[in-house]
């Protein structure tokens, strides 16, 4: 604490009131915690596949999805090794970062844009609750960002998305949405109790410029919502420069209303802090402590737009070729040929491909994607091969729990698997030599065609599960041999 940055101290104790609240806020620790996918999985289900690995999960107060985790201290397994994380069934993340999308309220049916996605905790959010119907186009300006985004909301089963990688500050959208999030990037200073950068870098002129970004980017939100669309604005920091700052500007500038929104934890935004006077209606903004919740501080404003205004130098969507191909239904009747697979979802699929893969997309419509020239479209299901289409693993531990095209695994055959090992089935079994879901206890595992009598892992790097840890929550109560 003697070593904080003095400019640092002296601004927190502005915001804050008191060098006491700032010391409680940096002093804390505060539990990990889980959202429930259900696109893939029930809440029960995970609380009992929990419950058997020996991490019981509790309800998170404000939040339908959320949950703590309770983890013994002596317990050295990681968390973000699990199965049932790995295969998408829940995201690590935040308590308080399931607010945005609760304000947001997507129903299944709305278009939705996410204006700064990556790498996809909301943006999985939105997904689960759109339920595969509707639209959430994912945005994300850096390269790198994008490719972590379109993994997790494989990872998720995200059916409905596209992913674009645009600079949004100033961009006009193709078609108009009925919801846009703004998860702006800012000075994190809700998170500096778990690194020091936050405070390392932290100065008066590092948030303003933030603000200017997140000016521009309500700009843009703004003009991509439809009228009696919601736009909600969300960052993880105190920062009033970032927070009820923005709130006013974009009241006195924008022909918005910002609407009561109350979770039921949090303090009414401030209208006068650290010497600044804000808009009487910032009240109706939300701004959470995290010493408060067990969690992150967070700031959370809902807007609906009134009417349209003229957008002044606008630009549409950089020039940039589409990675991908629109190819109808027929690698939809392919894969449910080969596989012997009805999902609800395969039924309104449409395809898309490059050189190497399949996508299918379950938007409102192919043209959707199309007008956007986006990064992806929709989930990665298969590679084609010579003997056959190559369900990944994301599509197959969506899609595949009915599957006629299966090879059974033992408890101790898919630990060895799923971990990243060949299975060998010895001398006298005769497996098809042909791609099937694979299965253990009917769970749907992955993809696989032996050789022979052998089972190749073709489970990513990514998605592997040490086998010597036993963090595979369907098969907690089978041992080992």
């Amino acid at each position: 604490m003697a070593s904080l940055p003095r400019a640092f101290v002296d601004r927190m104790v502005d915001i804050l009131g008191s060098r006491e609240r700032l010391d409680t806020l940096l002093e804390r620790e505060t539990p990990r915690a889980v959202r429930v996918n259900r696109l893939k999985t029930t809440t029960q289900e995970i609380q009992d596949r929990f419950q058997a690995l020996g991490f019981p999960l509790q309800p998170v107060p404000w939040s339908n999805e959320a949950f703590y985790v309770e983890e013994d201290e002596d317990d050295e397994r990681a968390l973000g090794h699990i199965y049932e994380h790995q295969a998408g069934l829940v995201f690590v993340q935040t308590p308080v970062s399931t607010l945005p999308v609760q304000a947001l309220d997507p129903q299944p049916g709305d278009l939705v844009l996410d204006l700064s996605a990556a790498p996809g905790g909301k943006a999985t959010h939105i997904a689960e609750r759109l339920q595969g119907q509707g639209l959430v186009v994912a945005n994300d300006v850096h390269p790198g960002r994008v490719n972590n985004l379109i993994s997790n909301l494989d990872q998720a089963g995200v059916t409905n998305a596209i992913v674009t990688r645009y600079n949004a500050c100033r961009l006009t959208w193709p078609i108009t949405f009925d919801k846009v999030l703004v998860d702006a990037p800012c000075t994190t200073l809700g998170s500096m109790h778990e690194s020091w950068d936050p405070i390392e870098r932290y100065t008066i002129d590092r948030a303003k410029g933030f603000a200017g970004t997140q000016r521009a980017l309500l700009k843009s939100a703004f003009h991509a919502t439809r009228e009696g669309g919601t736009i909600v604005y969300a960052t993880c920091t105190l920062e009033p420069l970032e927070n009820e700052g923005i709130v006013s500007w974009f009241l006195d500038t924008y022909p918005v209303e910002i609407d009561a929104f109350d979770p039921g934890i949090g303090h009414e935004g401030r209208t006068h802090v650290a010497g600044e006077e804000h808009h009487s209606s910032v009240e109706q903004a939300r701004i959470v402590y995290g010493d408060e919740v067990d969690s992150e501080s967070f700031f959370t404003a809902r807007f609906t737009k009134i009417q349209n205004a003229p957008f002044k130098d606008p630009r549409g969507p950089q020039p940039r070729k589409t990675k991908i191909t629109p190819t109808g239904k027929e690698p939809i009747a392919t894969l449910q040929e080969t596989y012997g697979i009805e999902h609800p979802f395969m039924e309104t699929m449409h395809t898309f491909e490059t050189p190497s893969r399949w996508y299918g997309f379950n938007g409102p419509s192919p043209e959707h994607a199309t007008r956007f020239t986006p990064e992806r479209a929709g989930l990665y299901l298969a590679t084609p091969e010579d003997k056959g289409p190559r369900m990944s693993f994301e599509a197959a531990t969506l899609l595949g729990h009915d599957a006629d095209a299966t090879i059974e695994l033992t408890p101790d055959q898919a630990r060895a698997w799923l971990a990243g090992n060949s299975v060998d089935f010895g001398m006298g079994h005769t497996i098809p030599d042909r791609f099937a879901i694979v299965q253990c206890h009917g769970e749907p595992i992955g993809c696989a065609r032996p050789f022979g009598t052998r089972l190749p892992s073709y489970v990513p790097k990514r998605n592997r599960v040490p086998q010597d840890q036993q963090l595979i929550g369907f098969l907690a109560t089978d041992q080992p041999s």
